[in-house]
């Protein structure tokens, strides 16, 4: 698999054609817009994944690198429906986090909307072993979400074991 970092303007493309693969029902229900943006948020960065010439998906990072005190990074991530089912979610949340501790965060993030049940049921699940952490849920607006993180370094580590200890009493 292979990352290439997308401009603005490719991003925008990318992200039309993945809007149109799945239909505005779909990207309600999973990214909570009908319609793909228009713009890219201030101190996002995208990334087309490919496998040999096919783009399989994208990933796209939010975290302001001019900030010291900016930790945390919100990681998005979408793969085209023709190759669901193959594990390239995963693969791609784990090169963005990677690349999240390599631009110095303590912490990636991602939010997944309860409207996408089955996504929702399978990040909860694979959070109950680690190494994410079930952070809680927020239920406005509705449907509500699920917020997820992963520590990225030693300090952060220690922080998630001594969450899921108080988790377990």
């Amino acid at each position: 698999m292979r990352a290439k970092r997308l401009t603005a303007q490719q991003a925008l493309e990318l992200w039309k054609k993945f809007y149109a693969a799945y239909g505005p029902e779909q990207m309600k229900a999973s990214y909570g817009e009908e319609d793909p943006p228009t713009k890219i948020k201030e101190n996002r960065r995208v990334w087309a994944f490919s496998d040999g010439d096919d783009v399989i998906g994208w990933g796209s990072s939010q975290i302001d690198l001019n900030d010291a005190e900016d930790e945390e990074a919100y990681l998005f991530v979408g793969v085209f429906p023709q190759f669901q089912g193959r594990g390239y979610h995963m693969k791609i949340v784990d090169w963005m986090a990677a690349k999240a501790k390599r631009d110095g965060a303590k912490w990636a993030s991602m939010a997944v909307l309860k409207s996408n049940a089955a996504h929702y049921q399978r990040t909860l699940k694979h959070a109950e072993n680690g190494p994410w952490v079930f952070a809680g849920e927020f239920w406005f607006p509705h449907p509500g979400e699920g917020y997820f993180l992963l520590p990225l370094n030693d300090e952060a580590k220690a922080m998630r074991v001594t969450y899921v200890e108080k988790q377990q009493v």
